[in-house]
């Protein structure tokens, strides 16, 4: 009986689990999205300098 007790606990916490990872998730892929967008920055400065 003790042990229905600790699961019903555990399953209780696993959404604040989950929103938990899913909210790392999403800042994980801005910081990545970020990078991309700085790098290509860097990528059209060269262009346009070699360009020139």
């Amino acid at each position: 009986m003790e042990m229905f007790g600790l699961f019903g606990i555990i399953i209780s916490f696993l959404p604040f689990i989950l929103a938990i990872l899913v909210i790392r998730w999403i800042f994980y892929i801005k910081k990545n999205s970020d990078e991309l967008v700085r790098q290509n920055n860097e990528m059209i400065a060269l262009l346009k300098r070699n360009r020139s």
